[in-house]
């Protein structure tokens, strides 16, 4: 019984870690995630980089932690696909 507790204990952890990584640091407002993305629109069109390396420009320009670039690149990226499938 005690193994049964303990692997159900090392399950839930994972779990909560999972759905907590799935989550941003730090709360963004509209109007700043807005400004991120025409930061990345106008990186995009300089052709300077691969997009898939835009999340170091974000940490650097807008001073995010690597985990929250990461979020924004990827809701930047949906959003484009979005607009380009109209």
């Amino acid at each position: 019984m005690v193994f049964h507790s303990f692997s159900y204990f090392l399950v839930r952890q994972i779990y909560l870690l999972y759905k907590q990584n799935k989550k941003m640091k730090t709360e963004i407002k509209k109007e700043t995630k807005q400004e991120m993305f025409k930061f990345l629109n106008s990186l995009r069109r300089s052709g300077v980089i691969n997009m898939f390396g835009a999340g170091s420009y974000l940490r650097v320009q807008f001073n995010l932690s690597k985990r929250d670039a990461r979020f924004i690149l990827q809701d930047w990226m949906q959003s484009f696909d979005e607009i380009k499938d109209l």
